[in-house]
């Protein structure tokens, strides 16, 4: 079974990360998240579901211990 590629925006991001968008772009800017793609010359950045939830788990983790 193939695993379909799901791409989220800004907004979804900092929705799922529950912070705004200048703290989304300040971990950017820190290299603390993963660079976005702009997949077919797109203009609005976007992440993959997978990457995201990963950075969220791994967030987590550190926070417990």
């Amino acid at each position: 079974m193939e695993h379909e590629l799901s791409l989220i925006g800004v907004g979804e991001v900092c929705r799922r990360l529950d912070i705004s968008r200048p703290s989304l772009y300040r971990l950017l800017k820190a290299g603390r998240f993963p660079a976005p793609t702009y997949p077919g010359g797109m203009k609005s950045p976007r992440w993959s579901t997978d990457e995201v939830a990963a950075w969220i788990e791994g967030e987590s983790a550190k926070r417990a211990a």
